[in-house]
């Protein structure tokens, strides 16, 4: 089987490890940075530009998977088809929102939407909104991790001191709009006094982040391996979710924390007890959970303490996450589920 992978590679990020991980399947793999193409030469440009180089691939795929693809015009999308007229024509979508609009109320998407033959979205309660909206195109397909680049990496004593702290969080901030809760949760946590790091940027106007967050940034971004040595070299590492009532929506970094061997401290995200064991509200926390979930400020503020003065069930919850997904959370398991169902 040949899959041609259409989307972002610059970034070194998922387009990379799709792509590695189809080979590692048995499958032989192509790929386009369409993004690259267009950021360099232009929308209009563009389109052209990724025609030219499917001639130049030489390659004729039996499932073409394009990646978000807003770089893509609905007509080059169309030419594309044609070309490769008998190859399914799949979409693997990571978000929730396009621009500024939840995809299902982006009207000008529609056509595109469901001109895909499947429409896999990370987010499950993304593909079910849009199966109410009449997409039926439209499946759940979870994020994952990719071991070679988020597994444990060697640190040294130099490393382990720069990348690790009481509590990391990883992400960008400012996103107010979107990533309301994020500050909040943030400011609460050194307003008590805790040793933290932010690894990420401001989005936005930095003003609007309060000085006390914004003195705990480290002012760099993180991906990959400096990522796994942040999760590794940290006791708690955090996740904030940007919507947590909609079904099973954790963010990536769920799985690239434990495969690092992390401990994950997530806010309460709906779908969670579906896949890991976790602490529902009021309960305890044990050292046989996978993670460990908060339910409001004043929650997390007593979970970071049992966790901080606790190290063996901290360690022991580690140790399990990291077990659960590199068993079932990989990308090379979700390829396997892409497949199936096209097939």
């Amino acid at each position: 089987m040949k899959i041609l992978v259409l989307g972002q590679m610059k970034d070194l990020q998922t387009g990379i490890y799709i792509v590695q991980s189809i080979e590692e399947l048995g499958y032989e793999a192509g790929f386009v940075d369409t993004r690259a193409i267009v950021e360099q030469a232009g929308l209009k440009e563009g389109q052209q530009i990724i025609l030219d180089k499917l001639d130049e691939l030489d390659f004729t795929p039996d499932i073409i998977m394009i990646l978000k693809g807003l770089e893509m015009s609905l007509d080059t999308l169309k030419n594309i088809k044609a070309k490769y007229p008998k190859a399914k024509f799949i979409n693997w979508f990571f978000d929730v929102y396009l621009a500024d609009k939840k995809i299902w109320e982006n009207k000008e998407y529609e056509e595109t939407l469901n001109f895909y033959d499947f429409y896999f979205c990370s987010l499950k309660g993304v593909a079910n909104t849009l199966q109410q909206y009449g997409f039926k195109n439209a499946i759940h397909i979870g994020e994952a991790c990719y071991p070679p680049l988020h597994g444990e990496q060697y640190m040294n004593n130099f490393q382990e001191g720069k990348y690790g702290e009481d509590i990391a969080f990883i992400g960008s901030i400012g996103m107010l709009g979107i990533h309301q809760n994020r500050v909040k949760y943030l400011a609460k946590i050194i307003k008590e006094g805790f040793n933290i790091k932010i690894w990420g940027s401001i989005i936005g106007e930095p003003k609007s982040i309060p000085l006390a967050v914004r003195q705990h940034m480290t002012n760099d971004s993180v991906i990959n391996e400096r990522h796994s040595q942040v999760c590794q070299a940290s006791l708690i590492n955090l996740g904030i979710d940007q919507d947590p009532a909609l079904d099973e929506s954790w963010s990536a970094r769920l799985y690239r924390v434990m495969c690092a061997g992390g401990l994950y401290l997530s806010v309460a995200t709906k779908g969670l007890d579906k896949y890991f064991k976790i602490n529902k509200k009021d309960e305890e926390i044990t050292a046989d959970q996978d993670l460990v979930v908060f339910y409001d400020e004043f929650d997390l503020i007593a979970k970071l303490d049992f966790l901080l003065e606790h190290d063996e069930i901290r360690e022991s919850i580690a140790k399990n996450g990291q077990k659960i997904v590199l068993e079932k959370h990989k990308f090379t398991d979700r390829l396997k589920d892409i497949i199936e169902k096209v097939k």
